[in-house]
């Protein structure tokens, strides 16, 4: 299985450089299954993933219109849903994070 991962912020906002802390979560739960994990840094080829997970912490950070929640496309964060987002499934909420998936 193949996942990637995408902080939008990082895309979208020119001095954004600040780790997402979600994507580090998401990263680190599925490497523990053995899952192949990537940090996408680009909005292009979804179809070479089983998974990709999107996310941002800024309302007014750009994503493609044409993005749309399905089931091997996730969104998330307080830049998608404000103060209204999902929670995490507890089994990555409180997981230890992948803190090198950005180096």
């Amino acid at each position: 299985m193949k996942i990637a991962v995408i902080d939008a912020d990082l895309i979208g906002r020119k001095k954004h450089r600040f780790p997402n802390l979600v994507c580090e979560k998401i990263s680190a739960y599925w490497k523990e299954k053995g899952t192949e994990v990537e940090l996408k840094l680009d909005y292009k080829n979804f179809v070479e993933y089983d998974h990709v997970y999107i996310a941002k912490v800024f309302t007014d950070t750009p994503v493609p219109e044409e993005l749309q929640e399905t089931e091997r496309v996730h969104l998330g964060g307080t830049g998608f849903y404000f103060d209204k987002a999902p929670n995490l499934p507890e089994e990555i909420e409180h997981h230890m994070p992948d803190y090198r998936i950005y180096t």
